[in-house]
């Protein structure tokens, strides 16, 4: 019988140690070593292999190894195991086993070794193992999670009751029907629908209106809004400014080519101003719901600069003249051409007459007319019959576009 004192230590995935021995066996004393390594094959299962040796004082060295298959249970654990043993010769040796561990990281355990040819031994181990041997899984019973509560509702009034303050108003059904139906019979239609579809609503005297289907608030309809049309026929190079009543700020209203211009406004008064070619015209007037109301600006006139006899210098009134078509200018473009009177020799009096235009433009460009909206023309011919007086003149003549 031989009796066997072991340290052991073990990791968390394999088991490795190494022993240590001391005997007393017939015929001798022995004393011996060994080693163990070892891995977890599953929670409740380890493979470990073991290497031993041992001197004797009387007898020849020994040397074993074995493969041991390890099951454990809680605090207990059996093995079985073989390979071979070397003394003197080799032979098989078959190793089974028992352990227990009755303190966390203490285990003591007993094999019975058996080496064929050789008769039997008794190795019982006290050792530590490091960490504590594992035991069976322990299955804690953890009651399922109550289910989260299921939202509630959305509150979904029918559509019907919550457009009942719109008379006649219709539903517009989408695919696969694909009509307005009106709101007391469309209930049933969309009933089938998601709740988050947008449907369009439409009643008489009412903006049209996308509504959602779920909810329980009353749908509001904007009224169609009490208006009506104002409509200016000006000149095209005119600027057209529109004060309403309920405005803080004038509104320009754009023309197009041919000098038109509508603007949509509310009930109530307003006031039109219409400047450019030299001249300012004011309109007043009311908007009715539902009716469209019309101005209409006379165009611009020519405006003749006179002078005098033999003279293109010009006069105090002439730069009024010059002034006064430059303070409404507009997006107008003034022609300018002169006249002579036919008295005298005709070349200076188209040479005058050249003098008097360029004095205009002149005027015109210092009191603040772009240069590129001044066209100035060669003079005209006199007339023999007309009064010389009004010939002696420069003329502005407002125009849409170049010459």
């Amino acid at each position: 019988m031989l009796w066997t004192w072991i340290a052991a230590a073990a990791a968390a995935t394999t088991t490795a140690g190494l022993s240590a021995d001391g005997s007393v066996q017939s015929p001798g004393r022995h004393v011996g070593a060994g080693a163990m390594l070892g891995a977890r094959l599953a929670p409740a299962w380890s493979l470990e292999g073991v290497a031993e040796g041992r001197l004797s004082w009387e007898a020849s060295p020994l040397l074993a190894g074995r493969a041991e298959l390890r099951y454990l249970h809680q605090h207990a654990s059996v093995l079985v195991g073989g390979g071979v043993a070397w003394q003197d010769a080799l032979a098989p040796q078959l190793s089974v086993g028992i352990a227990h561990d009755p303190a966390p990281q203490t285990r003591t355990q007993a094999r019975y070794l058996h080496t064929i040819g050789e008769g039997g031994a008794v190795l019982v181990s006290i050792g530590r193992t490091w960490p504590a041997p594992p035991t069976d899984p322990v299955i804690v019973d953890t009651p399922e999670p109550e289910p989260e509560p299921e939202p509630e509702p959305e509150a979904n009034t029918p559509l019907s009751e919550r457009l009942a303050a719109a008379e006649g108003a219709q539903v517009w059904i989408p695919h696969p029907i694909c009509t307005w139906v009106s709101v007391a019979e469309s209930d049933a239609l969309l009933s089938t629908l998601p709740p988050e579809t947008l449907v369009q609503v439409r009643a008489s005297g009412y903006l049209p209106q996308a509504v959602q289907l779920s909810g329980d608030e009353p749908v509001a309809l904007t009224p169609v809004p009490t208006q009506g049309s104002l409509v200016i026929a000006a000149g095209a190079g005119d600027t057209v400014l529109v004060l309403h009543e309920s405005d803080d700020q004038p509104r320009e209203v754009p023309l197009n080519s041919d000098g038109f211009g509508l603007v949509t406004l509310p009930e109530g008064a307003y006031t039109v101003t219409v400047t450019g070619g030299g001249r300012t015209a004011g309109h007043q007037g009311l908007i009715t719901d539902g009716y469209a109301t019309w101005h209409a600006t006379p165009p611009p006139e020519e405006v003749i600069v006179r002078f005098g006899s033999g003279s293109s210098v010009l006069s105090a009134q002439g730069r009024r003249a010059a002034a006064a078509v430059a303070a409404s200018p507009g997006n107008w473009v003034y022609r300018v051409w002169g006249s002579a009177s036919p008295d005298g020799r005709p070349e200076v009096n188209e040479r005058l007459a050249r003098e008097r235009a360029a004095a205009v433009a002149a005027a015109l460009r210092a009191a603040g007319v772009p240069d590129d909206h001044i066209i100035e023309l060669p003079p005209s011919d006199a007339h023999p019959d007309g009064d010389p007086a009004t010939q002696r003149a420069a003329h502005i003549i407002p125009t849409v576009g170049g010459p």
